[in-house]
């Protein structure tokens, strides 16, 4: 049964209110595809439910953010007893003798919409100018059904279109209550803020608290001892990755488990002084002085105890600390969302950080809690446990979308641990994901195409674009309104004067129109979504306009192409601190890189582009992982020769960029490229690096990428046919075009 569920914010909360507060909820459906929506918008029903007939589910679940147990196999039956296809939480009055849907609940059997082939679409903003037309419904019991001719209205309740098109087509809507907190906004106030519980709101605390305890993932029976614990990560295929642990004991070095060769190890505690203590052991026990160590007793009593050589191996790698009730621990949590973890919890077991650890969005987790009556192992596998070294090689197929010509292209994953994760985000992020769209009009860079082909993308047709964007921009914020705020861009682009210098101007106005990724403009907050939309584009088109500004391949001897692929609906994880360590300013042929999945100009973009313009904030190397990727086409250049145009580059270089604040000796500023895949050129044997681009360009399009083991099996492929003028028609509200059909 393949089912979506949408957990709704009905109650008005915070973003760090809804998100806590829908932890349960996912906890609940945690095999199927959850989203969640923090908004009033009343549309969101009739979206969701067109991607979910598209994408071929079998039902879909509308909850709540106050919802407790949803009991989907009740509903289930129910839908299927009362020949319902659709069942809310309760009628409320709507226009006339019609009915809205209230509490924002809804189950919805697809079945029934795939049966009488019907299509929902949310249609445009009604106002009181609009006559909607509705069935007019009979009650009978606690089921709805169609009654005797329709009505019009000017006023319609949410979930009005879904209830038509139900009755409409001779369904049934049974009214299946389910339990709520009405104030679920007081759960937040002191489950977060820590805000001391008074008569009225200790029940409602209680209540939720239980829940919480009743709807965590099922555990195995305790143990007695940790060294009897059976996890999967002590299969050396599937050894853990990631070991977060208490540092108030140490008792996790006694839990049987195969190590990473990549294997990471992470600290917490609610005690400042146990995490030093760590510190101190880590730095200077040596197996046999640990009476010497100015640490407490008990832990030098359990140092007595452990096996140095394990220690060694899991100290040797990389180590962090965090305070268990910060942020930034549950941050670093979710980074390493496709990562093998353990988390070792100790006696942390029953306070209410410990269940927001259990629903942070990972895919490949057991948490291990200490009780009265032993050591239990919580599992919350999606994807996981994931093998060492799986994704062994990449194919990427090209084509002529005018002639049908493919060109299939292959690469060798490297052997470093961040290309594994990057391979796992490709696949479960993207791949899996039919629905996600590759933004393709930014796809190949320094391109050539046949005048003829409707495909291309030529410098006039990007001028012209810009223009079109601008004028919008500038139609959009006019200072006619607190939101349209007055911004007016200046610039016009000419194919015949177009250079460096505009392009830093407009990527500069597209710096201070959508901000950076961890602080959002405010204009950007104002602008609707056609705006943001073309606010977007201002950034695309300029680094679309700088490659072909670059010299050809064909009469140069130095040259440079690419492909960018990022998708449409970004997923990202930000690097913890071993992912720092494989930047690299070396580059080959065909190296397949980690895509710029952050705003911003990287220390070595701004510098060759001379940038005056761009902020010093927003000069920022990588710093996060997504499954994009871009690829880098050059020419071909002996090692010796790059590293002494490196050393010449960055000699120029590096002052620029501590003269703008950065710190180009330090590897987190993230000077080079981090290569994840080598171009493998045995499919185009003999030819050179010009001979193959040449080959190339012959193509408009990727039509195909395709995931592969070391034993050549496809795990993981997605066939991508579609064009970027298709993309735009669904994503671009500025086009005549537009259908729509894309949800962001």
């Amino acid at each position: 049964m393949k089912t979506k569920v949408i957990i709704v914010d009905n109650q008005n909360l915070s973003t760090e209110d809804f998100d806590f507060l829908s932890k349960p909820l996912e906890l609940q459906f945690i095999d199927a595809t959850v989203v969640k929506l923090n908004s009033g918008n009343t549309g969101w029903m009739g979206r969701e439910l067109r991607t979910a007939l598209t994408d071929n589910y079998d039902e879909v679940v509308c909850v709540p953010i106050g919802a407790l147990v949803v009991d989907i196999t009740a509903l289930r039956a129910a839908s299927a007893a009362n020949t319902a296809p659709l069942l809310v939480s309760g009628f409320e009055a709507g226009p006339i003798d019609f009915f809205a849907l209230n509490n924002h609940f809804a189950y919805i059997d697809l079945s029934f919409f795939k049966t009488n082939n019907i299509t929902l679409d949310w249609g445009p903003v009604w106002d009181n100018t609009n006559q909607i037309r509705f069935p007019n419904t009979v009650q009978i019991g606690n089921i709805l059904v169609k009654g005797e001719g329709t009505n019009y209205t000017t006023q319609f309740g949410s979930g009005w279109i879904l209830l038509s098109t139900v009755l409409d087509n001779g369904g049934r809507i049974l009214n299946f209550p389910i339990d709520q907190i009405d104030n679920i906004a007081v759960v937040a106030d002191t489950a977060i803020r820590q805000v001391a519980t008074t008569p009225i709101t200790a029940p409602i605390i209680s209540h939720w608290m239980h829940f919480v305890q009743a709807t965590r993932p099922a555990f195995k029976t305790a143990t007695t001892s940790l060294f009897s614990l059976n996890s999967v990560f002590a299969n050396p295929a599937t050894p853990v990755e990631n070991l977060y642990t208490t540092a108030d004991s140490l008792e996790a070095v006694s839990i049987p488990l195969s190590l990473s060769q990549h294997f990471r190890l992470v600290f917490f505690s609610n005690n400042s002084e146990n995490i030093q203590h760590i510190k101190t052991i880590i730095a200077d026990w040596t197996g046999t002085n640990q009476a010497e160590l100015p640490i407490p007793v008990h832990y030098q009593t359990a140092l007595d105890t452990v096996d140095y050589a394990v220690w060694s191996a899991m100290t040797q790698g990389y180590v962090a600390y965090f305070e268990f009730d910060s942020a930034e621990l549950l941050a670093d949590i979710e980074t390493q969302r496709y990562v093998n973890n353990f988390i070792f919890l100790g006696n942390y077991s029953f306070s209410v950080r410990s269940f927001l650890i259990a629903g942070v969005n990972v895919a490949s987790t057991e948490i291990c809690y200490q009780s009265l009556n032993g050591y239990t192992v919580d599992s919350m596998f999606t994807s996981g446990p994931y093998q060492q070294n799986l994704y062994k090689r990449f194919r990427i197929t090209y084509r002529n979308t005018q002639t049908g010509f493919q060109l299939p292209t292959e690469y060798e994953i490297m052997p470093h641990f961040l290309a594994q994760k990057w391979a796992r985000a490709l696949h479960y992020d993207y791949l899996e994901v039919a629905s996600n769209k590759v933004e393709k009009n930014f796809m190949l860079q320094h391109w050539e195409y046949d005048e003829s082909n409707t495909n291309g993308r030529s410098l006039t047709q990007l001028c012209s674009e810009m223009n079109r964007y601008v004028t919008h921009i500038n139609g959009y914020f006019n200072g006619s309104s607190e939101r349209r705020v007055n911004y007016e861009i200046t610039q016009y682009f000419d194919p015949a004067t177009v250079g460096q210098q505009i392009l830093n101007e407009i990527h500069h106005h597209f710096e201070l129109l959508i901000g950076q990724v961890w602080s959002v403009s405010e204009y950007y907050k104002l602008a609707d979504s056609a705006t943001c939309f073309a606010i977007r584009q201002l950034n695309n088109l300029c680094h679309e306009m700088e490659s072909l500004l670059r010299p050809s391949f064909r009469n140069s001897s130095w040259w440079s192409a690419g492909v960018y692929f990022p998708y449409l609906r970004v997923t990202r994880y930000k690097f913890v601190d071993s992912d720092y360590d494989h930047f690299s300013q070396v580059q080959n042929f065909g190296d397949l890189i980690l895509h710029y999945s952050q705003l911003g100009k990287t220390p070595m973009e701004a510098f060759a582009a001379n940038d005056a313009e761009v902020f010093d904030e927003n000069i920022t190397g990588l710093r996060y992982l997504s499954g994009e990727f871009d690829i880098s086409f050059r020419t071909d250049t002996d090692l010796a020769v790059q590293n002494n145009s490196i050393n010449k580059h960055n000699a120029r270089a590096f002052p620029w960029i501590r003269s703008r604040g950065g710190d180009p000796d330090s590897k987190y500023i993230g000077i080079g490229f981090v290569k994840v895949a080598n171009f493998d050129r045995t499919l185009f044997p003999n030819m050179t690096a010009e001979a193959i681009m040449a080959e190339l360009v012959r193509c408009d399009d990727i039509y195909k990428l395709e995931l592969i083991d070391g034993n050549g099996n496809v795990i993981k492929e997605s066939v991508l046919d579609y064009t970027w003028r298709d993309v735009l028609a669904l994503t671009d509200p500025t086009m005549p075009n537009f259908t729509g059909e894309f949800n962001w």
